[in-house]
């Protein structure tokens, strides 16, 4: 076997594998031991970014994103369910929006802002190594609370950006209005 065929093989292997998991909700503890509206409900507070966008579709976004982690950490947390996978499809690619559209628009330190719930996420995780959920719940509930909060003063500052941003363009274009106007003059050979 070649290394390209190795390569493809581990590819494929991979892939079967995140098939296999997509549906897997991930918990060490049996059935309803792991269900905890604290950790579950909490998803709730992926919604609270719909507040600072001004389209609908953005805000669907929003309340689709609390509704896929509140279905997969609340309804399905007990089984395997299509729940486990779309959230975190899902909730990777809200991600992976939110840090690119932050990195276009907002100041550096402004980035900052998805530390903490990152922190929490990684302490959630590890806390699955605990014989209880106990730490789990409360980890897995600092890390909603804190990036539904984290993601809606981001999304504000985005959009006070981009606001900024098309007023900014709008002034210049206002101020450089009478130059075009005298150029044009110049140019017909009137002023």
């Amino acid at each position: 076997m070649s290394i390209k065929q190795g390569y493809i093989a581990t590819l494929a292997m991979k892939h079967a594998d995140t098939i296999r998991k997509f549906r897997d909700p991930n918990m060490p503890w049996p059935g309803s031991q792991c269900r905890s509206r604290w950790a579950g409900l909490s998803g709730a507070a992926y919604a609270l970014p719909a507040l600072a966008c001004p389209s609908m579709v953005e805000q669907s976004m929003w309340v689709l994103t609390a509704f896929l982690s509140m279905w997969a950490d609340y309804a399905c947390i007990h089984m395997h369910s299509i729940a486990h996978g779309l959230d975190r499809v899902y909730a990777s690619a809200i991600m992976l929006r939110c840090l690119v559209l932050g990195a276009m628009w907002l100041e550096p330190h402004a980035l900052l802002l998805v530390c903490v719930p990152i922190v929490c996420f990684a302490r959630g995780r590890d806390a699955k190594e605990q014989p209880t959920p106990s730490a789990w719940v409360f980890w897995h509930t600092c890390w909603h609370l804190s990036g539904g909060f984290c993601a809606m003063v981001g999304t504000y500052l985005l959009h006070e950006a981009m606001v900024s941003d098309t007023s900014s363009a709008a002034l210049s274009l206002e101020a450089i209005a009478p130059l075009r106007q005298n150029g044009a003059a110049v140019l017909s050979g009137g002023a």
